[in-house]
């Protein structure tokens, strides 16, 4: 699905992640030696990992993320809706778009929903919301991430990327003076979607416990990741998703002044970026102390080189989120009027 959404963009975004970041090599205390460790984290290009402690949720990140913004200038009024992209919400029922409106101190006439995606999740959200404000003369407030909770016994890849980040981002429409538009490519590859799953937890199959309702610490009651598999995902599938909205825009990829790719590993955003002859200091990787957060690594990423002062606003970015699904979420917009706010802690 390709096309062009016009007279929208991006206000302003940053991340939240956790104050406390791990050693991966503490991370996997254990279950491998400290030199496996140390090549595991220069493989992947994750030294530590944000995590949260016990109680705080994806939730908790994401309205600390929010309520930054609304110190930054956004006034809590001009919100017209929030969407919330996650995989790990405060509870099955109800959406915590809901709960989320009530501790932002949002007025009752917005629209509040969940969206369940991973990976390309913020791309996705962004799409969602620039599509909505056709009909809407209020602002979105975006709000995307994940956290970690569980990893199966002996989970090494798991423990050794996975993070936690909330992040938000207000999407609003533009005066004629400052015309903007939203090139996007979304494609969707459901017929690979057991490369990367969680079995067990859902309707079709929960999750399986002992007599004292303990989860067993068997595989299909975690994540399962065919690591090969998302490899071959994310050089190939999306590298194609990325030359087609290229070749839409008539652009080559050294035209970019800057690429956001989901932060997967540091494996993977090589390989991509030599693919699509993106010069490294053009498709930064900036998660090397946060880790893969889901939804929320294209903001983290921001935000993180936003805290290290090595942000410079782009004209032309593509932002690129792949993963779960299977999916792949590309757009090329505008961000050199975006504020882009330094990383929390929570």
């Amino acid at each position: 699905m390709i096309g062009t959404i016009k007279d929208v963009g991006i206000d302003c975004l940053t991340a939240t992640v956790s104050k406390t970041r791990i050693p991966v090599s503490e991370r996997c205390s254990g279950l491998v030696s400290e030199k496996k460790a140390a090549r595991l984290a220069k493989d992947t290009g994750f030294t530590r990992l944000s995590v949260t402690a016990p109680g705080i949720c994806t939730s908790d990140l994401c309205v600390e993320a929010a309520e930054r913004l609304f110190s930054d200038g956004t006034k809590r009024e001009d919100i017209g809706a929030i969407i919330f992209i996650t995989q790990t919400p405060d509870y099955p029922a109800p959406a915590t778009s809901y709960i989320m409106q009530q501790r932002l101190g949002l007025q009752t006439d917005v629209m509040a929903f969940d969206i369940s995606l991973g990976c390309s999740g913020f791309v996705y959200g962004v799409y969602v919301a620039a599509s909505m404000l056709s009909n809407l003369t209020k602002k979105v407030l975006l709000l995307a991430g994940d956290v970690v909770q569980d990893f199966m016994p002996g989970d090494i890849a798991g423990r050794a990327i996975n993070g936690a980040a909330g992040a938000a981002a207000i999407i609003a429409r533009r005066e004629v003076a400052m015309e903007r538009r939203i090139d996007y490519n979304i494609t969707s590859y459901g017929a690979k979607y057991r490369i990367l799953m969680m079995p067990r937890g859902g309707a079709r199959a929960p999750r399986l416990t002992n007599e004292h309702g303990e989860f067993l610490p068997i595989e299909d009651n975690f994540s399962m990741m065919d690591g090969a598999e998302v490899m071959n995902f994310s050089a190939y599938e999306t590298y194609d998703n990325v030359c087609a909205l290229l070749e839409y825009l008539h652009i080559g990829a050294n035209e970019l002044d800057c690429a956001f790719l989901h932060q997967a590993n540091l494996a993977i955003v090589d390989a991509l970026r030599d693919r699509l002859g993106i010069l490294p200091e053009k498709a930064p990787f900036a998660s090397g102390k946060v880790g893969n957060t889901s939804s929320a690594t294209i903001p983290v990423c921001m935000a993180e080189l936003k805290r290290e002062d090595k942000y410079v606003p782009p004209k032309k970015a593509l932002l690129s989120g792949f993963g779960i699904g299977m999916s792949v979420a590309t757009m090329v917009m505008d961000l050199s009027e975006t504020r882009v706010l330094e990383t929390g802690a929570l």
